[in-house]
């Protein structure tokens, strides 16, 4: 739905432009957003590319309603 895909896209947002890169592996959590509260998965991956990590966003609405996103993000190597 329009709704859980604007939840899913606001928490990539929020991993993508952090301070910190998001660890890697799975991290779950609520947020509150559009007026509930949301189940999200957060999956971070290394890619091929040595300085790009794949975050896969995955939400679960009040409604039931769900969206999964994804995303890259750089980061710097030491």
């Amino acid at each position: 739905t329009v709704r859980a895909d604007i939840v899913a896209e606001n928490a990539l947002v929020a991993a993508t432009i952090a301070e910190e890169p998001p660890a890697y592996g799975e991290t779950a959590f609520m947020a509150a957003n559009l007026g509930g509260a949301w189940a999200v998965t957060q999956t971070v991956e290394r890619t091929a590319v040595d300085n790009v990590m794949l975050i896969r966003v995955a939400v679960a609405g009040p409604g039931g309603e769900r969206a999964v996103i994804e995303g890259m993000r750089r980061v710097r190597i030491p």
